[in-house]
């Protein structure tokens, strides 16, 4: 009897194991369902443009992004959204180049001798065969316009002509002016030789000598066209102004340079902008002072001047104050460029960016200014086509919706959960035949045991 009961309490329990490890099974696939993915919805969008395609390319690309884009997005540009094959959302990378000359390092003067005539000699070490653009100097005193001539060693013996017509002004009046640095070849030469003539003038105080790195910004910044609306100057005051447009297709306007036959001339001149329209409100961009200034066969002038990004449509130039007689510009040149779209190009496949929209892009994230320059002059550049709209989302009558149909990995999970359902019912209905025969040959024991 001991072991009968022993026998029974152990097929409850593996019925009840069973049930508890079948369970957990069951209630899985049954409701099972796959992982939904995002879908890009293109009506949340209100523009997008195609990213024409270069056949048998791929790797890193760039998108040069236009003004007509800039002002329709977001303040941020957390709605850009670079699309692949209708579907895929593309991470990519903006990248905000300042397209600013970097600061000049110092370098060591070797010796300073003031020759007999009141003229100036520096020789100068740069520390190594370092590649530079130029050099500026720093110099206590009064006021001055001299020449400068400069030329470049590799012994500190031979030295080579780099430039011969430099010229370096300080002056306070009409308008100050500080223009001291020297523009030249690019050379690596290790020892640099600076002969500053007396030009009637004492001999200079250089305390210090800085050297200008390479820079060149030409892969990005491009010359923008450019429609003259407005040329007059006004001889009683002396002012000269031009106000010209950009167009539609532009790309956000960073440098302005002056192209002037006029002599010598000191001028305050003041840069505007005007987003959409001549009658609107004039911005104020830049405020610097223009000159030329040339002394026999040296010359010097101040006439490119950098600013923030403007994307808006037209834009003033005045040529004020200084000098009595007005100056006006011969031709005037715009340099713009907006922020790079920098992304992994794939072949075979068809891009979209969309744009205009109060909803923040998936890689809105990857968004983000880099810190580097990822070396634009190496970035297979794409064009965009012309701006495009979303169809309008189609709004259905309202009536009954069926039933959802369920999806094959829907299916598949119901149909094995039914399988493994059906399983543990079979296992616990072989139990239960097993816990019967146990039973009846419990009663025959018995009977045998009083029948005794």
């Amino acid at each position: 009897m001991i072991l009968c009961v022993r026998n029974k309490t152990y097929l409850c329990r593996v019925a009840v194991s069973s049930v508890a490890f079948i369970l957990p099974f069951i209630t899985y696939f049954v409701s099972y369902a796959p992982p939904a993915l995002a879908d890009f919805e293109a009506a949340n969008w209100s523009r997008y443009r195609h990213v024409i395609p270069i056949p048998n390319v791929s790797g890193q690309a760039g998108l040069a992004l236009e003004s007509e884009i800039l002002e329709k997005c977001r303040p941020d540009y957390a709605d850009l959204t670079l699309v692949r094959n209708d579907k895929v959302i593309t991470p990519f990378t903006l990248y905000f180049g300042d397209y600013m000359e970097p600061e000049p390092f110092p370098v060591q003067i070797l010796r300073t001798v003031n020759t007999s005539d009141n003229g100036t000699e520096i020789w100068v070490d740069k520390g190594g065969k370092l590649l530079t653009t130029g050099l500026a100097l720093k110099i206590d005193g009064a006021e001055f316009t001299r020449r400068v001539e400069l030329k470049g060693s590799d012994n500190n013996r031979d030295f080579y002509v780099l430039r011969m017509d430099g010229l370096i002004i300080k002056q306070t009046a009409p308008l100050p002016i500080q223009a001291l640095d020297i523009r030249h070849v690019a050379n690596n030469f290790q020892y640099l030789y600076i002969h500053i003539p007396a030009d009637g003038g004492p001999p200079l105080n250089v305390s210090s000598v800085l050297c200008y790195p390479p820079f060149d910004d030409s892969p990005a910044l491009q010359t923008q066209e450019m429609k003259t609306l407005e040329k007059r100057r006004d001889g009683n005051s002396g002012a000269s102004v031009i106000i010209a447009d950009f167009g539609e297709k532009r790309l956000p306007v960073r440098r302005i340079q002056l192209m002037c036959r006029e002599g010598n001339f000191v001028k305050r001149v003041l840069i505007w902008g005007s987003q959409f329209s001549l009658a609107g409100e004039w911005q104020l961009l830049h405020e610097n002072v223009a000159f030329h200034r040339q002394r026999e066969d040296a010359f010097k002038e101040g006439l490119s001047f950098n600013f923030k990004p403007w994307i808006g449509r037209y834009i003033k130039i005045e040529l004020r104050d200084g000098t009595k007689a007005p100056v006006l510009p011969d031709r005037v040149k715009a340099q713009g460029a907006g922020p790079t779209l920098v992304f992994d190009y794939h072949p075979n496949s068809e891009y979209r960016l969309y744009y205009g929209s109060l909803h923040v892009s998936p890689a809105a994230a990857s968004a983000l200014p880099t810190a580097t320059n990822p070396r634009l002059s190496q970035l297979m550049m794409f064009n965009l086509s012309d701006e495009l709209k979303p169809p309008a989302p189609k709004i259905a009558a309202p009536k009954t919706e069926p039933a959802p149909s369920l999806g094959p990995g829907v299916q598949v999970g119901k149909i094995l959960g039914v399988v493994m359902l059906l399983f543990g019912l079979l296992l616990l209905f072989s139990i239960m035949l097993k816990a019967r025969s146990l039973r009846k040959d419990r009663h025959k024991t018995e009977y045998t045991v009083h029948g005794r």
